[in-house]
């Protein structure tokens, strides 16, 4: 049995042909990117190859092999259903890239895809790129829980790099956050926010939980936001929160260390990163305590990122 799937795309709908029903992973880890299942005729073309731009393959239909029909890229494999729809979101987001890069016509319009947390304040976008257990997705939801709208706790596409640096903007993908479990004892009203709105669905893997924010709690899918600033999250055990001013040159380091772009050369995606770390203020937080964290990248976001603490 075969499963098709559309989803919303920048410039265009992206069509999924399936062998594996991934429903049910694809809407866990979805909350404001539109999608639909596939039927009738549409479903039919789809089948056949026609406007496919994914194909999924499975021999056990458990696991998944993701493909690009005619093109020669490397399969994506997976090993459960939940699996196979996470790597199919790296194949949408590069996909989106595409568009976006196609829609520019080749006057440097690229967007780049950045492995960032982000929260919306005062119509704003925060961008908190980091490592995993950086804290990006505790810190988004942070943010959350005080009222700001959830921009996404792992990917964010940012772009274009031209005519105009100054015009740089942040583009949401509409993506459920994922927390890891159980969280800190003293998470107080920050665990209540979070227990409201987690997915309980068995067979999920133990750690990790997902979040489906509430009506207006987070930015929908190719949502674009002024680009405030960067916030660069290292935890650290005691100290208290301390977040100091970066240069540009540290800032492009750890962009470049968390910038996927596949679609760009080596030099463009270079040229990319060094115009965005040149073009916003950027600041290193070091923290003990998630909520305070989130407290001083409120402030720091209102005060226009000027000064620090600590």
């Amino acid at each position: 049995m075969l499963w098709h799937f559309e989803f919303a795309g920048p410039v265009r709908a992206i069509r999924v042909r399936s062998a594996l029903d991934l429903a049910e992973p694809i809407s866990l880890q979805v909350c404001a990117w539109p999608w639909r299942a596939l039927g009738g005729r549409e479903a039919a073309d789809v089948a056949a190859g026609i406007a496919a731009d994914i194909a999924i393959e499975s021999e056990d239909g458990w696991r998944g092999v993701l493909r690009l029909p005619g093109r020669d890229l490397p399969e994506r494999p997976a090993e459960s259903p939940l699996e196979t729809a996470s790597a199919l979101f790296d194949v949408l987001i590069r996909l989106c890239l595409e568009q976006l890069e196609e829609q520019a016509g080749g006057h440097g319009g690229a967007y780049v895809d950045l492995h960032a947390g982000s929260a919306l304040i005062d119509g704003r976008l925060v961008a908190m790129p980091g490592p995993s257990q950086a804290g990006k997705s505790t810190l988004a939801l942070q943010l959350a829980a005080r009222g700001h709208a959830l921009g996404g706790d792992d990917r964010l596409l940012i772009g274009p790099f031209a005519p105009d640096p100054a015009a740089l903007a942040a583009m949401t993908l509409g993506l459920n956050a994922r927390v890891r479990l159980p969280l800190h004892a003293t998470s107080g009203n920050f665990a209540a926010f979070v227990d409201r709105r987690l997915i309980r669905l068995e067979g999920l893997p133990q750690g990790i939980g997902f979040l489906a924010p509430r009506s207006g709690e987070a930015a929908a899918f190719g949502v674009r936001a002024p680009l405030a600033g960067f916030v660069v999250p290292q935890r650290r055990d005691g100290g208290g929160i301390a977040l100091e001013k970066a240069s540009a040159s540290d800032i492009m380091r750890q962009l470049l260390e968390q910038t996927h772009a596949p679609h760009l050369p080596v030099e463009a995606l270079v040229a990319a990163v060094q115009a965005l770390a040149g073009s916003r203020p950027g600041y290193v937080l070091r923290y003990d305590d998630s909520a305070a964290a989130a407290a001083a990248i409120e402030t720091l976001a209102r005060d226009g990122f000027r000064g620090g603490v600590g």
